[in-house]
């Protein structure tokens, strides 16, 4: 090959390499767009949900109680409480971490509602009668939640739907 053909042969290809090279960059600036894009327009935060519950103070067996004893629910839920008193006498209740005091009427019901802001173990309790009707809220972190990312990362054409 003459000296000449040898440098336009190597124009050609050093030509070539530097499309190719600043397609794949522009590829990878792209992606790296669209990723930015995704994580500031999918950013996604747990709404709760309202939970609906019936608490009711009970005499069994010689003993006064709140049924259910044991209430778990999601942070950020807001919790509906619907307080029946089945008995003759007054009788309260309460769950401090909330600043919730509340009578509870003789054979009366009585709602109470919050937002479940809290994680962790709280107590309700009849501040009248302390030492027998009580039970816990539980309220766990908020679960996490993913975005949907398959619609955006890929064209509804190449996403297969896994349901029969």
């Amino acid at each position: 090959m003459s000296g000449k053909s040898v440098s336009v042969a190597a124009i050609v290809v050093a030509l070539i390499s530097l499309v190719v090279a600043g397609y794949a960059v522009s590829m990878l600036q792209s992606t790296d767009a669209t990723l930015a894009q995704i994580e500031s327009t999918q950013s996604v935060t747990y709404v709760g949900t309202t939970e609906n519950f019936t608490i009711v103070n009970e005499y069994v067996d010689g003993v006064h109680q709140f049924v259910p004893s044991t209430i778990i629910v999601h942070e950020g839920d807001t919790i509906n409480f619907k307080i029946k008193n089945t008995e003759n006498m007054l009788h309260g209740f309460a769950i401090d971490a909330y600043g919730i005091h509340v009578f509870l009427q003789p054979n009366n019901t009585t709602t109470v509602s919050f937002v479940a802001n809290k994680p962790g173990l709280s107590t309700f309790y009849c501040f009248l009668h302390p030492d027998h009707l009580h039970g816990e809220l539980v309220v766990t972190y908020a679960p996490p939640t993913y975005p949907n990312l398959n619609s955006t990362i890929y064209p509804s054409t190449m996403h297969q739907s896994t349901q029969n």
